[in-house]
């Protein structure tokens, strides 16, 4: 099973330096956050899957030996077309406006900038 999870920041946010280090700091801290919870699974399962989400300690075990490790890594060409498929029917339902450019989520420049906040993190 693959979970995805895409951390958007706006563009004013990014130009402003404190907000800049503010947002990568937090991507550090989610990715040492799932380190540490590779590092202490059951500890992880019973608190949170068991005691937070009242999850049968079985299934809790089971889901999250079958979610696997979490994989910080630069958004996929397959990913960007799913946002842009998405983000047409959005648009066409009214939900998003028109014109909206899903590509403007994608910023190469911030995508390596990201993957030096993740390396010692031990994530690729």
């Amino acid at each position: 099973m693959t979970t995805y999870c895409v951390l958007l920041a706006t563009r004013q946010a990014l130009d402003n330096p404190a907000k800049k280090s503010a947002i990568y700091d937090l991507v550090d801290r989610l990715a040492k956050a799932g380190d540490w919870v590779q590092a202490n699974a059951d500890t992880y399962v019973q608190n949170y899957f068991v005691e937070f989400q009242h999850q049968d300690p079985a299934g809790a075990k089971e889901g999250y030996r079958r979610s696997g490790p979490p994989l910080w890594t630069a958004p996929s060409t397959d990913l960007i077309a799913h946002q842009r498929t998405q983000a047409k029917l959005l648009v066409s339902v009214g939900v998003l406006p028109k014109g909206f450019d899903p590509d403007d989520q994608f910023d190469a420049s911030v995508t390596q900038e990201v993957r030096k906040v993740l390396q010692p993190a031990g994530t690729p």
